[in-house]
């Protein structure tokens, strides 16, 4: 069986304890930066005595996608097998997308937990609407794909959520 398991955004305390327990159950832990997950995990076991004890992480993003379904084995999903993106919601603007889409192309039974969005959280915190809001994503990094993105967000009828990085984030604001 397949999980999706969403990671806290922020705060430990945020990870549910049925997350706790199917990791537990899991030998394979696919995520999009292995050091990022191994790191969430040993403070898991640390901070609340979870024993989880994955004996196998797997990376997969963007780089690594064409080349990691390509190799997939035949039974490599007949063990419990979790993915988890760096932090929040796996499959929103993470390669947990094209998980979901190979499974459902696979006849691959998966489950998604409940936990952790970013976009969602924001929207709330904005306190800016109350029913519609409009999801982009990440944006293109550089160049006119972004002013043309930062653009069209502007113009948009409802609030938008845009994903960006830290390191960028000053540079979205001013633009």
């Amino acid at each position: 069986m397949l999980y999706f398991i969403p990671t806290p955004i922020g705060n430990l305390e945020d990870i549910s304890l049925r997350a706790i327990r199917i990791l537990r159950e899991c030998e394979i832990a696919i995520c999009e930066d292995t050091r990022v997950c191994k790191s969430l995990i040993n403070l898991l076991n640390e901070r609340f005595d979870a024993s989880i004890n994955i004996s196998k992480f797997i990376p997969l993003h963007t780089h690594n996608e064409n080349d990691f379904f390509v190799n997939l084995s035949d039974d490599f999903f007949s063990r419990n097998v979790a993915y988890m993106s760096d932090a929040g919601m796996p499959g929103i603007s993470d390669p947990g997308v094209s998980l979901v889409r190979y499974a459902q192309k696979n006849d691959i039974k998966y489950e998604i937990l409940s936990g952790a969005n970013a976009a969602l959280l924001s929207v709330v915190a904005s306190g800016l609407c109350d029913k519609e809001f409009v999801f982009l994503g990440f944006l293109p990094n550089t160049g006119r794909d972004r002013s043309l993105a930062i653009q069209n967000a502007l113009n948009l009828a409802y609030p938008a959520v845009i994903y960006e990085s830290p390191k960028r984030i000053l540079g979205l604001v001013q633009s």
